[in-house]
């Protein structure tokens, strides 16, 4: 699907002034279903993702991963003269608080979030959890039980808590009209063939590669999908492009596309020519491609 040339008419592209926005949930964070009255303590905003059932599945598999390291003799710095205890699911609500907090105050090095000096006084790290204890908890930290652990598979040690933040990003909010499909890179630093990547012109080069659905008017991420490489992503149906499932249902889109592409067409294939006569936000062609922003349609 692709503009053939400027004489082509747009026969199908509704005008979006005259086209009223009807989802089937108000836009907007979803918590009327919760009850206000829930929501007393900082904690009780964070269980919203992490709720009982996630954290309780990870205190499981985390003791189990414990005990098979220990049997085996791993890990014996943590374990060794029984300092090593079954960590409880309120222990792990704190350890999951600690990186958290961690995530959004930065330190230049993991040593001063236990430092007692008077610049870091209002630090909470040292009041709840020991060094060592917050240590073997994360040495010991499991997402997935052992036993459900395919290594064939790049995510499996992680898959279920992807599955689980999907599931409540969709749940726990509405997009607006306008939404945005892009790539996104999350940082880090783990060596994993395959599923570490590099793009040069990214605030973050290296880590993990997503392609996320978001609401534009609040960047909300309302679904994503982790890209593993070619080689360990597997599309079922080449036909099924984005483009075309979005139009059949009279969505409509904007976006870039490279200046070698077979999609564009001839009137713009001279870049250098269209660059010096063209000013900031001007358009070519009829609509740019009559391509347009997600038409008031519902995101189910």
């Amino acid at each position: 699907m692709h503009w053939r040339d400027a004489s082509e008419e747009d026969t199908g592209a509704p005008d979006l002034r005259t086209v009223t926005f009807h989802p089937e949930r108000q836009p907007g964070i979803q918590l009327l279903r919760y009850g206000a009255r829930q929501f007393r303590e900082p904690v009780d905003f964070s269980k919203l993702f992490l709720t009982e059932a996630l954290v309780f599945s990870i205190y499981v598999a985390t003791n189990h991963h414990a005990e098979i390291l220990i049997s085996r003799g791993e890990r014996s710095s943590y374990a060794s003269q029984g300092n090593w205890t079954p960590l409880t699911v309120e222990e792990l609500y704190r350890f999951l608080g600690i990186i958290l907090y961690m995530s959004v105050v930065k330190f230049q090095m993991l040593e001063r979030y236990r430092s007692t000096q008077a610049l870091y006084r209002n630090n909470p790290v040292p009041g709840d959890m020991s060094r060592t204890r917050f240590h073997a908890i994360l040495s010991f930290l499991q997402v997935t039980p052992p036993a459900d652990i395919n290594k064939a598979e790049k995510l499996t040690r992680v898959q279920s808590l992807v599955d689980h933040v999907k599931e409540k990003s969709k749940e726990l909010y509405q997009p607006h009209r306008e939404i945005a499909v892009d790539e996104r890179m999350d940082s880090s630093k783990h060596k994993f063939s395959g599923s570490r990547q590099f793009i040069n012109d990214k605030p973050i080069r290296f880590g993990i590669k997503l392609w996320v659905v978001a609401c534009n008017m609040s960047v909300y991420t309302y679904d994503f999908f982790v890209y593993l490489g070619k080689k360990n992503t597997i599309f079922t149906d080449h036909a099924k492009a984005l483009g075309k499932k979005l139009f059949a249902r009279k969505l409509y889109l904007v976006g870039v596309l490279k200046s070698n592409s077979l999609s564009i067409p001839d009137e713009l294939r001279d870049v250098k020519n269209w660059e010096r006569v063209a000013t900031r936000g001007d358009l070519d062609g009829t609509e740019l491609m009559n391509l347009y922003l997600f038409s008031g349609k519902t995101v189910k």
